[in-house]
């Protein structure tokens, strides 16, 4: 895990939200897999990402976890978030592992994770699937990891999976000077909807664009036709 991500990201274990802001309905039990998650990727310098995929929160972790799930820190959730999306996982994991590879067609999988970097615009799970989580969470979150995860990417487009994520980032177009487009979600059901698949070829379009440079990444504006 790159030291700037992890710097950003360490203090939400345990973060200070859980004994105010978050507290209720948001959940702090590492030993059943209930903690902030769900980021993995940068896994070069800093300066090659150029895709930011932004997710709306991770889903409810396993019943009962293995091992695996079982986060101890910052860095093994980092791990194991790369794990369920490189080689398991289920239909969203797929469809991420799908996108990267299109966005960077010639390179493998572990090669492209260099460019991109995944995260949750709010990084613990809702108290139970499709919940409602308070807008006040949302801003605490924002602000206090999402933002400065965002400002390590100047240059690069960032993708927000689904309208949950997408609401989350327009709050703060102003803070963000980067390209933001909106995408369908990755995880089911949005996945399964005809529009998102048009919209993911939409964003391989533009991030083919911006790798042979005939777009500019920089120039802040959010796709609502998407």
């Amino acid at each position: 895990m790159h030291p700037k991500l992890k710097e950003i990201l360490k203090p939400a274990y345990r973060c200070v939200g859980f004994d105010s802001t978050c507290d209720p309905p948001m959940r702090w039990t590492p030993h059943s897999g209930q903690v902030p998650r769900g980021f993995y990727g940068a896994t070069g310098d800093l300066e090659e990402v150029t895709l930011v995929l932004v997710l709306a929160e991770p889903g409810n972790p396993s019943r009962n976890p293995g091992p695996e799930e079982c986060y101890e820190d910052v860095e093994s959730a980092f791990d194991f978030t790369g794990y369920c999306f490189l080689t398991a996982g289920g239909q969203g994991h797929e469809n991420v592992r799908n996108l990267i590879c299109r966005c960077f067609p010639g390179l493998s999988l572990v090669d492209a994770m260099r460019k991109v970097w995944i995260t949750e615009s709010v990084l613990c799970s809702a108290p139970f699937p499709g919940a409602t989580i308070g807008a006040g969470i949302e801003r605490f979150c924002a602000e206090k990891y999402l933002l400065s995860q965002i400002r390590l990417f100047p240059h690069a487009t960032i993708a927000a999976m689904g309208s949950k994520a997408m609401t989350r980032l327009i709050r703060y177009q102003a803070q963000i000077p980067n390209r933001i487009v909106k995408c369908g979600a990755v995880f089911p059901p949005g996945c399964n909807f005809k529009s998102t698949k048009v919209s993911w070829d939409g964003l391989v379009e533009l991030v083919t664009q911006q790798g042979n440079g005939e777009s500019t990444p920089s120039c802040p504006w959010a796709r609502d036709d998407l």
